[in-house]
């Protein structure tokens, strides 16, 4: 088994997907994690509906905020927090907004959001749990 070296970060930032929109495409890329908290920043009560126990509703997130899809959609092609860009994507195609949605969240949670927040969930516990090579607390004897 060799071990050169594969992929870089620069490689797997660079992942995309072309979203065919009648003759052409667009390019869409899934969302890092500073992109998709700045989203999160911009509209946190928005997110708190879409995001429920584990589940992404995006049916949530549209009617209660078409910004904060404006914003994800800027975002996944190249433009994220461009007003200009946002507001362009507020005229694009319902369905077309939706295949660009699709793809971004395939290329930003390849395995799923569920299976995302449950790895969150248990680095987080992990973490909560490590000791980091401490001892642990020990209990003294009453006096």
């Amino acid at each position: 088994m060799t071990k050169e070296v594969g992929l870089s970060l620069r490689d797997v930032g660079g992942l995309y997907e072309d979203v065919p929109v009648g003759e052409s495409f667009i390019r869409v890329k899934g969302l890092a994690a500073r992109t998709a908290l700045d989203i999160i920043n911009r509209f946190p009560a928005t997110m708190v509906k879409a995001l429920n126990n584990g589940e992404f509703n995006v049916s949530a997130l549209m009617k209660s905020a078409p910004e904060v899809i404006n914003a994800i959609l800027a975002a996944a092609v190249g433009k994220p927090g461009d007003k200009e860009a946002e507001e362009a994507a507020a005229d694009v195609p319902l369905e077309i907004q939706m295949d660009i949605l699709e793809a971004t969240g395939r290329l930003t949670f390849r395995s799923g959001f569920g299976p995302f927040v449950a790895r969150i969930k248990a680095l987080g516990t992990s973490l909560n749990s490590a000791s980091f090579g401490a001892e642990p607390a020990t209990r003294s004897p009453k006096a």
